[in-house]
């Protein structure tokens, strides 16, 4: 639990996922060898809490990709430059 905590809090300040997966590996790997954990067991963790740590906010990807599919909104002047005066300019 505490891997995937710390993939979290670390996914905020990272931008690279391979670097995030290298960094958490060379600190997180031998602790959990020391605890009784297999290698695989431990590495597979590390991979999962990274990958879950991108859909975390505020994650980058997420930001852009609002960002670029958000669909703008009508500016209106006036009620005559507008059709539907009430909706477009809530």
């Amino acid at each position: 639990m505490s891997v995937i905590v710390v993939a979290y809090f670390f996914s905020d300040i990272c931008g690279s996922k391979m670097a995030e997966v290298s960094a958490l590996g060379s600190a997180l790997m031998p602790p959990l060898t020391k605890a009784g954990y297999d290698r695989r067991d431990s590495a597979s963790l590390i991979a999962a809490g990274t990958a879950m740590g991108m859909l975390v906010p505020p994650a980058i990807f997420m930001i852009v990709i609002a960002q670029v599919t958000t669909p703008r909104r009508w500016h209106c002047s006036s009620p005559a430059s507008c059709p539907r005066w009430s909706s477009c300019c809530a």
